[in-house]
């Protein structure tokens, strides 16, 4: 049992009756204390009382309000007295817990820091395992403690979380690299593929020895240090997209089947199954199509779907290209948005003017010659940029989507532009193109094997913050990709991105959307964060309470925020309890203490305040899933073990990268010019030769006669009449 804080019953009681009975009280005492005055005074009798007294007052007030204030004084000391101290003595209330759900019915499963409840319980919702008994399911560790010369990891499987810790609160010792350790640990098969966001560096220092030594491929995208950065080219993936729309029809074959033997490997396209009988008795010794992994009897029909492919795959890239751009040029609400969509269409012209080059030729424009650092270099050149833009035909989709924003005033053309250059500036930085020109990181492969993808971006650049939020947002829609193609439609092997300093990151276009299906398709988030005002402030309160309540993992360390708090206890619940409550009273007549039958009445109580919360001891920490009761538990913290994990930095040999922009990932967009405008400049050519050889050759100009040595030179050829 534990004794009540609030008021009781009689302690209210005495409270209203104190302020009733206190302008009563200065009343009868200003008569009294002025009596002692006026009875003195000449010509005074006990019948003309009130007459003196009230001349006496009027005469003296500055004595009359001290007497005020100084029985005011003297009667609410009483008065407290009585009502706080002398009560104890009179009325005693107890809180009992109950077995009812009347008010609330939350319970601690487990509360180990006041040593109450089952910690049986607790592993039946988290299963403990430790590194010699791991077993085939990725998780999130919960907490992890030492015991029997044993280290224990309670686990929950296939979920997101969300993690509350304030600033050295420990969650990185907790959570993160209890929860890598253990995954590092399962059989090969079943090793998640791992991302981090790590902003000073220090998780790749701790696990990236470890990870590597149990079997995965470290990946460092290190923004603070470029020169030992993997590379990542943020258009890498538009790019694949629009390539394989331009290249796609060769993947069509066509061929004789003889025996169901050919199709083994092949799927039907209209059964969806593979050695589909009914389908196979009527091609026999007939010519089908082959794509990818599917065949069909019908080449029409077959021809059609490489068809809607192609667009479907060129949607890809124009979406992903607009998700790029408006995470370059976010759209804020504010006044400053049309030049930041019309930036955006700018550099959306460019980017398509480039890849639309495939549609000609696709050998013409590799990879590594498409990348932002090119784009920022064209950028610079406007009067080129508008020549260029001006012989575009038409029906390209660069030409469309620019001709807003190319065709203003040369005025608001210079506001557009340096809207354009603040959004591209970053990529002028040497060290930036050094990592975002070529791409080793290809996340379309990503979950072939074990791999950890480290992003090191420094919490002081703030500028550099974006690059985690598109490799975060392209690794997704990559691997969506991946699990539409798949009939299980669920990755071959999972992905768990570590998200700290969550709140910090830039807005991740869509991501309300990511949590809600990512699930199903085997990506899971672990969400961390200082309070949830900073995912309300980033995501706004619809679309950051979808996030939100889409972790059913809640793993509690410390807040500073006080509505979180309150938020968090009231997520976490009321018990029903029962107040106990009985009063002594003093008779008048006999001066006896009597004792009053107790009182019992039952109420909800939060199961934790939130000033309490706030409060909550390190290294306690507090873990609930949705429909089910919290456990309040002991959370070790992993560097204790660093010696028994083998926990530590990779030692390997710096590579000093040769990079070279202009030679190796320079093109002239300005001045490429297509087959097609080849062909056109070669009609016009020969219709000026034509034109020259009719006139005399004494009659024509130097500028005619140059114009057919030059012809000569090139291979055109032509005879004189």
């Amino acid at each position: 049992m534990h004794k009540s804080k609030r008021f009781s019953k009689h302690q209210k009681d005495s409270l209203i009756a104190a302020c009733v009975f206190f302008p009563i009280a200065n009343i009868f005492g200003i008569i009294f204390i002025s009596f002692f005055k006026v009875w003195k005074m000449p010509g005074f009798t006990f019948s003309k009382f009130f007459p003196y007294l009230w001349k006496f007052i009027s005469e003296n007030i500055t004595f009359v309000l001290i007497c005020i204030a100084v029985i005011s004084i003297i009667f609410w000391v009483i008065a407290s007295f009585i009502i706080f101290v002398a009560a104890k003595h009179f009325e005693k209330t107890y809180v009992k817990k109950t077995e009812t759900s009347e008010y609330g019915g939350a319970k601690w499963i487990v509360n180990e820091l006041d040593n109450k409840g089952s910690i049986r319980e607790f592993n039946k919702l988290y299963p403990v395992h430790n590194l010699h008994d791991v077993k085939n399911k990725a998780g999130w560790v919960v907490r992890f403690l030492k015991k029997n010369s044993k280290i224990n990891f309670n686990i929950r499987t296939n979920t997101h979380a969300i993690c509350l810790g304030a600033t050295n609160s420990g969650k990185s010792q907790k959570i993160v690299m209890p929860s890598a350790i253990y995954n590092s640990c399962l059989p090969e098969r079943y090793k998640p593929c791992l991302i981090f966001t790590d902003p000073k560096g220090e998780l790749y220092d701790v696990l990236s020895k470890l990870l590597q030594k149990n079997g995965y491929e470290i990946l460092v995208l290190n923004l603070r240090d470029p020169k030992n950065s993997s590379s990542w080219n943020p258009l890498a993936i538009s790019y694949k997209y629009y390539y394989d729309s331009v290249t796609i029809a060769k993947e069509l074959k066509y061929f004789i089947v003889k025996n169901q033997k050919h199709l083994e490997k092949y799927v039907c396209y209209y059964h969806d199954e593979f050695n589909c009988t009914e389908c196979f008795r009527n091609i026999v010794d007939k010519k089908i199509a082959i794509f990818r992994n599917q065949w069909f009897f019908d080449l029409k029909e077959a021809q059609e779907f490489v068809e809607a492919t192609r667009n479907e795959l060129k949607s890809l890239a124009i979406e992903e290209i607009n998700d790029l751009v408006l995470t370059i040029w976010p759209l804020t609400g504010g006044e400053n948005d049309h030049f930041a969509s019309m930036a955006a269409s700018i550099a959306k012209t460019i980017i398509l003017g480039l890849l639309e080059i495939l549609d000609d030729n696709p050998a013409a424009l590799p990879l590594e010659k498409f990348n932002f650092p090119l784009i920022n270099m064209l950028c610079t050149d406007r009067k080129k940029m508008k020549a260029w833009f001006a012989s575009l035909p038409s029906t390209s989709l660069a030409k469309i989507i620019g001709s807003n924003a190319l065709a203003t005033g040369e005025k608001e053309l210079g506001s557009i532009f340096s809207t354009l250059d603040r959004g591209l500036q970053i990529y002028q930085d040497l060290g930036i193109q050094s990592i975002v020109c070529s791409n080793e990181i290809d996340l379309f492969k990503f979950t072939e094997k074990p791999k950890a993808l480290f992003l090191i971006i420094p919490d002081e650049k703030t500028n550099r913050h974006i690059f985690a939020s598109l490799i975060i947002s392209q690794l997704y829609k990559a691997n969506v990709g991946i699990t539409t193609e798949r009939k299980s439609k669920r990755l071959p092997r999972d992905i768990q991105f570590y998200l700290d300093e969550f709140g910090n990151m830039p807005t991740i276009p869509n991501f309300q959307s990511f949590v809600t299906v990512a699930r199903s398709r085997g990506m899971f988030f672990l969400i961390i964060v200082q309070d949830l005002d900073q995912v309300y402030e980033k995501y706004g309160k619809e679309n950051g309470t979808v996030i939100i309540s889409n972790c059913n993992l809640n793993i509690y360390i410390q807040t500073n925020n006080f509505d979180t708090a309150k938020t968090y206890s009231d997520m976490l619940g009321t018990e029903t309890v029962e107040i106990l409550s009985h009063s002594r009273s003093r008779s008048l007549q006999t001066k006896r203490i009597m004792i009053d039958p107790v009182q019992r009445r039952k109420e909800g109580m939060e199961l934790i305040k939130p000033s309490d919360l706030m409060k909550l001891k390190n290294p306690y920490g507090i873990i609930f899933s949705s429909k089910e009761n919290p456990g309040l538990v002991y959370m070790d913290s992993a560097w204790k073990y660093s010696k028994v994990f083998g926990l530590g930095k990779l030692k390997n040999r710096k590579i000093i990268k040769q990079f070279n922009f202009i030679n190796n990932h320079y093109f002239d967009l300005f001045s490429y010019v297509t087959s097609g405008q080849v062909e056109m400049m070669k009609n016009e050519i020969e219709e000026k030769i034509g034109t020259i050889l009719k006139i005399p050759l004494a009659q024509r100009t130097p500028e005619q006669i140059k114009l057919l040595e030059k012809c000569k030179n090139i291979g055109i050829n032509f005879t004189e009449s």
